[in-house]
């Protein structure tokens, strides 16, 4: 593997272990503000959601980029 990927992963190892020492404070219900209204909302698990939505969308960004350099070439070398 790469340094780069071991880097990553150790990164999200460490996102995880946080959020698991810290659950508690992770769902415990705070005022959120949605700019034209105010919500209770546990603050953690919305950002935690975020970080794994980011985390599959670049995943299947590094993927389709992938993809789409092996049939570039598969189809240059035909």
């Amino acid at each position: 593997m790469k340094l780069r990927t071991i880097f990553l992963l150790l990164i999200l190892g460490a996102i995880g272990a946080f959020s698991l020492l810290n659950w508690n404070a992770f769902i415990t219900p705070t005022t959120v503000s949605l700019g034209l209204a105010e919500v209770q909302a546990p603050l953690g698990a919305i950002m935690l959601g975020m970080v794994v939505f980011l985390t599959a969308f670049f995943l299947v960004f590094v993927v389709y980029m992938q993809a789409s350099a092996i049939f570039d070439s598969w189809r240059h070398a035909q």
